[in-house]
């Protein structure tokens, strides 16, 4: 496995200090983390970190994800001791880092939203749409369910976003699960559960998961069972620190489809809840993918360096730029 330098552009609350020139947040026999200020911005402030993790890897390309993986965990220790944020902003490149290779491929990493230059779709009915609920006499509880709706519609990683789009969901169930006791079954005959002495019916008081399912029942999931069942496992997969891939291994369904699924499921539950009688008049986007992604535009290049040192300085490597154009037009 070849060894890889990728470098991270790292969004966060706090830099290094103005006198240091760098910092190592991680070493180890197979990888090393290192951070760097960048370049201030025009108001002298440093903007940004940018993280050098040096390690092996199975190709140039592959280094930009294996890497990122534990930078991220890496951060996430960070953000443990410090008590600020800190953000993976995007890739910047992946070198080869042989020592004392005279010449060296590389990846230049240009990343921007898959959803630039926005949609141009906004017109009178949507406005009109969102004008109507604004309006409305909307239930706190209801008000709270689509602040994560929205924060959901926000995140970038489809797990975040799961997450998000659940926690709406578990807000408009938890406000709406009934009081009354309901029947105990067995599990095996589903036949209903008696005391053998006094032949009362055993009840429990009604659990969460009963509560999400009355909200699948209440806007016409179908269906039901399934859709339940892979909602269910996804959350407890994610809330027991498991990934997508996990998800993905246990619902035997895309993530991807997974989260549009609950984001349709959450965004109709949280409009029935609003009771507006003429609701179902009103323009509202039922169809559009909630996934966010990102477009990478990468060039592969070759550069030589002769020097005596085992890597090239910074001033020794090139730096290409990369623009990626789309538009609506034509």
């Amino acid at each position: 496995m070849p060894a890889v330098r990728t470098d991270f552009s790292i969004l966060g609350d706090v830099v290094l200090a103005p006198d240091a020139s760098s910092g190592d947040l991680f070493r180890s026999e197979s990888h090393a983390i290192r951070l760097l200020n960048a370049p201030l911005d025009a108001q002298g402030h440093v903007p940004r970190l940018i993280a050098e993790v040096v390690g092996n890897a199975d190709s140039l390309k592959s280094a930009l994800i294996e890497h990122r993986a534990i930078l991220a965990e890496k951060l996430n220790v960070l953000s443990l001791v410090t008590r600020a944020r800190f953000r993976i902003d995007r890739p910047i490149r992946a070198i080869e880092w042989e020592p004392y290779a005279d010449e060296r491929s590389m990846l230049v990493v240009h990343q921007q939203d898959a959803r630039y230059p926005p949609e141009p779709t906004l017109n009178d009915h949507f406005l009109l749409a969102a004008n109507t609920l604004a309006s409305a006499d909307i239930p706190a509880y209801v008000d709270k369910a689509a602040t994560y709706f929205r924060y959901g519609i926000l995140d970038d990683s489809p797990t975040d976003q799961f997450v998000k789009f659940w926690h709406a969901l578990e807000i408009i169930a938890e406000n709406d699960r009934p009081s009354d006791r309901v029947q105990i079954y067995c599990h095996k005959c589903r036949d209903e559960l008696v005391c053998s002495h006094c032949e009362a019916k055993a009840t429990r008081i009604p659990l969460p998961k009963d509560a999400i399912k009355q909200v699948m029942e209440r806007i016409g999931v179908q269906p039901l069972g399934p859709v339940l069942a892979r909602q269910l496992n996804a959350r407890n997969t994610l809330m027991h620190g498991g990934s997508s891939a996990g998800v993905e291994a246990k619902c035997k369904y895309p993530m991807t489809d997974i989260v549009n699924e609950l984001g349709g499921i959450v965004q109709a539950a949280i409009l029935i809840a609003i009771r507006l009688n003429h609701a179902a008049d009103l323009a509202i986007d039922v169809g559009s993918d909630l996934n966010n992604g990102i477009i990478s535009g990468i060039m592969e290049l070759k550069f030589r360096y002769e020097g005596s040192e085992a890597h090239p300085p910074e001033e020794a490597i090139p730096k290409p730029q990369i623009q990626l154009v789309s538009t609506w037009n034509g």
